[in-house]
């Protein structure tokens, strides 16, 4: 249990509500509303998966430089015997060394792998600890759960070959954005319930906890949020997550509605004050609270859902990449 709250430690950065969405994300929301107007586009019912992907792929513009932190490739086996992909940051530093696997938002649809790499990347060079990217393999190829059984075999296998990581097993420490939140969370819950391994601490930034959408509480602030549309979600969930309605609440799809938590670990939840899927982390935040969890939760002013990987033009305030970095300093301090 922390003596001094994250929050105190992090009053360096400014956490204060902001009132209304920073200069850039403002700007940049007014720019994708003149072009929406301008190019209407098609529904996302009529679009192809391709033509969706296709979209997605244009953000990589907007990502920037990844850090210089040294890494290399990896892959390793899942529990059907495909392999996946991992890219191990700071992986020249000594042996047992603490360790921060990231799982990427992708909405568990889009290849934004190259994107989440340079987030990663941030995390690496302000943490200065290993930061490993467990990339998963992505629906409607791979229907759910199977990426989030990648992101459980991925630690189980970082875990058990902690030697051959130069990793210290018992300061293993989960972090995920958008879908990789939920990544991080379910792989959380089944931990509790194989104890396979210990996880040390996690943060989840941005996360969807709940495919019901059954909190409605910051609504206004979701509306703000111009950079992720819900309707689209929706349309990737009951189109391509090759899931039926009644798995909207199971805890493994939607961990809003786990009920077990014995054995859980600290976590951090961190989301924009604008955030499009904000009601997710305010409800998931009381959720783990009401269950005994020792749980933080930080709100960056502000910003939106995909503040964290659009930096060049989504750049005021904290990058919320230095934040996770600087929560890891302060759990490793203070155990």
């Amino acid at each position: 249990m922390l003596i001094v709250s994250t929050l105190t430690l992090l009053a360096s950065f400014p956490l204060e509500p902001a009132g209304s969405l920073n200069p850039s994300e403002r700007e940049f929301s007014h720019f994708l509303e003149d072009h929406k107007r301008a190019n209407p586009g098609k529904p996302y019912s009529e679009r192809t998966l391709e033509e969706l992907r296709a979209g997605t792929s244009t953000l990589l513009q907007y990502a920037g430089e990844p850090s210089k932190a040294i890494y290399v490739d990896e892959q390793i086996p899942t529990r059907d015997g495909s392999l996946i992909p991992l890219r191990i940051y700071n992986s020249h530093l000594s042996e047992k060394s603490p360790v921060l696997i990231f799982y990427p938002g992708c909405a568990f649809v889009f290849d934004l792998s190259e994107i989440n790499n340079i987030i990663g990347s941030r995390i690496a060079s302000h943490s200065k600890i290993k930061v490993i990217i467990a990339h998963y393999r992505l629906a409607p190829e791979n229907p759910l759960p199977t990426g989030i059984y990648d992101c459980y075999d991925a630690v189980t296998y970082v875990a058990n070959h902690s030697e051959k990581f130069g990793i210290d097993p018992s300061r293993i420490i989960l972090a995920g954005w958008c879908s990789g939140a939920h990544c991080s969370t379910a792989v959380s819950s089944l931990a509790c319930q194989r104890r396979d391994f210990k996880i040390f601490h996690q943060i989840l930034l941005s996360g969807c906890y709940d495919l019901t959408e059954s909190i409605h509480s910051f609504d206004d602030q979701e509306r703000e949020d111009k950079t992720v549309d819900r309707s689209l979600l929706r349309h990737l969930k009951k189109n391509y997550y090759g899931i039926s309605e009644k798995d909207d609440v199971n805890p493994l799809i939607s961990p809003y509605y786990a009920i077990d938590f014995q054995n859980f670990p600290s976590t951090t939840i961190l989301c924009g004050e604008y955030d499009a899927l904000r009601n997710d982390s305010e409800g998931y935040f009381h959720k783990l609270k009401a269950a005994g969890v020792e749980v933080e939760k930080i709100v960056l002013p502000g910003q939106t859902h995909n503040t964290v990987m659009m930096r060049t033009v989504l750049f005021d305030g904290p990058d919320p990449a230095e934040i996770i970095a600087n929560i890891v300093k302060i759990r490793l301090e203070n155990p």
